[in-house]
């Protein structure tokens, strides 16, 4: 049986591909592997690039195929974006998690893909980070999850400056924004059982507060 793989490889510089193939292999992504400006199968949707090869391969690819750029260190960011629209989920739902506490998490999925992950030592660095999310994915609807017990509803964070700031941005950037609050009960044992550790105990506890169902 032929297996169709939808994302591509289209570099000839030596770093980034192998940055870009070890976060491939890290989340078990078929890829084909192609040279800048080589046709592309009709099954690719997104092929992942560098900025000096972006126009190359963009003459090359058919209408409807998403290049996406990357630069060094930034390989996370460009596969998750590519993943989108290999997928079909651009400009569509996004679930954030927050995880309130000292530090507060923060994370976006779509479609059961991190787009981005976070955590941060203010609710002002945690709306600038969001709003940059919202820049950069231009979603046509986020839904906002706060995790906290019941028992002490409501959580360690200001819910009256996270609703004004996501009242300010659905006006401002046209997205329809809802926000629910969650029982983050388990979280934090399941980030500590991926072995994440300290900050990234946060960010993983976000990924679990978007991920839970309401």
């Amino acid at each position: 049986m032929t297996v169709k793989v939808g994302l591509a490889v289209a570099t000839g510089d030596g770093r980034l591909f192998y940055e870009l193939v070890e976060e491939l292999k890290r989340r078990g992504v078929r890829f084909l592997v192609k040279l800048p400006g080589e046709p592309l199968p009709l099954t690719v949707k997104a092929v992942l690039t560098s900025e000096a090869e972006l126009s190359k391969v963009e003459e090359a690819a058919k209408s409807g195929i998403k290049v996406v750029a990357c630069r060094h260190g930034e390989a996370g960011r460009a596969v998750s974006k590519a993943l989108l629209a290999v997928y079909g989920l651009e400009n569509k739902v996004f679930t954030v998690g927050i995880d309130p506490g000292k530090t507060l998490g923060f994370a976006v999925v779509a479609g059961g893909t991190v787009v981005h992950e976070g955590s941060y030592g203010s609710l002002k660095r945690l709306f600038e980070a969001f709003e940059k999310v919202l820049a950069e994915w231009k979603p046509k609807r986020v839904v906002v999850k706060v995790g906290g017990s019941p028992k002490t509803w409501p959580p360690s964070l200001s819910l009256l400056k996270l609703k004004a700031f996501l009242e300010e941005a659905s006006r401002r950037l046209k997205v329809e924004v809802s926000l629910k609050l969650v029982d983050e009960a388990g979280t934090t044992v399941k980030a500590k059982r991926r072995g994440a550790k300290h900050r990234g105990a946060d960010e993983a506890s976000a990924v679990e507060i978007a991920l839970r169902e309401s």
